[in-house]
């Protein structure tokens, strides 16, 4: 079987990238600059970078006790290598931590209204992916930067307002707000960016990819020995 991509290519030691030279990403491109040609097919505008690249943030740290940062540890205290330990916490990774941003996104990329949307949700009895949060009742401070950099660099909000008008109608339905969350946010910052809604759980996996090495480099310096619960 001969594999297929348009992403990449590669003939006489030169590689590319949907057309451009990794070696000229190199020296005229940033990092976050590769990560959206890689995804979306070609370079980001200014706006699409700052966007992108707070997006990223967000997701790489949450503190110790977030599963897939508290695994890699484990993982690297029982004698496992670094990257082992980043392996043993992406597995740590599913929809009830860090998968809901690709099922928000899949939400708001469908043809339904916020209307029936919400509808359809309440006569499941399920909740909306990607609205309410255990800490922030009123309002996610990082969903709000995520849709500020979307405004401000001109990026289409489409997705965000249906994303609020759900929030708005959850308010109404249910007597007390369910803000959009980091996921929600998230979920409609990668519609935004003319992203398929799989890459909501690529992007976040791969932002919090930096963490959780950070995490595992720690423990291995600090070497505390085989981890047990009380």
């Amino acid at each position: 079987m001969k594999h297929q991509t348009n992403i990449s290519n590669s003939e006489g030691g030169e590689h590319e990238i949907y057309g451009h030279k990794v070696t000229d990403l190199m020296k005229q491109y940033s990092f976050v600059d590769t990560v959206f040609l890689l995804y979306v097919g070609k370079l980001p505008t200014d706006g699409e970078r700052t966007l992108l690249d707070a997006m990223l943030t967000a997701s790489a740290e949450h503190g110790i006790e977030a599963p897939s940062l508290y695994t890699p540890r484990i993982s690297v205290a029982s004698g496992n290598s670094v990257h082992v330990g980043m392996a043993a916490g992406i597995l740590a990774i599913g929809e009830a931590h860090g998968g809901a941003g690709e099922a928000s996104a899949r939400v708001l990329a469908a043809s339904d209204s916020p209307e029936e949307i919400v509808s359809r949700f309440e006569k499941e009895g399920k909740f909306i992916p990607g609205f309410g949060h255990k800490i922030y009742k009123e309002e996610d401070p990082r969903a709000t930067i995520i849709y500020t950099k979307a405004k401000e660099g001109n990026i289409s909000l489409d997705a965000f307002e249906k994303a609020y008008a759900i929030e708005a109608l959850l308010e109404k339905q249910k007597g007390k707000k369910l803000p959009l969350n980091i996921d929600g946010a998230f979920a409609a910052g990668v519609l935004s960016l003319g992203m398929n809604p799989s890459a909501a759980k690529a992007l976040f996996v791969f932002g919090r990819v930096a963490g959780m090495g950070a995490h595992a480099i720690e423990e291995s310096i600090q070497k505390n020995g085989y981890w047990r619960l009380d």
